[in-house]
């Protein structure tokens, strides 16, 4: 998924005006359901790993 960009759809999808509450509250559930996965994906840069230190 995060080669795929779905990551990045769905924290477009957070910070979106356009996206609903229900939308977003999907996309938050996502994105913590899998985030010990992407964490040790190589396709996050070090610098965002960083930012959310386990």
């Amino acid at each position: 998924m995060v080669q795929a960009g779905v990551v990045a759809k769905l924290c477009v999808a957070l910070r979106s005006e356009q996206c609903g509450v229900r939308t977003k509250e999907k996309a938050h559930e996502v994105l913590k359901l899998h985030s010990r996965v992407w964490r040790s994906s190589p396709c996050l840069s070090p610098k965002i790993l960083a930012l959310y230190p386990s």
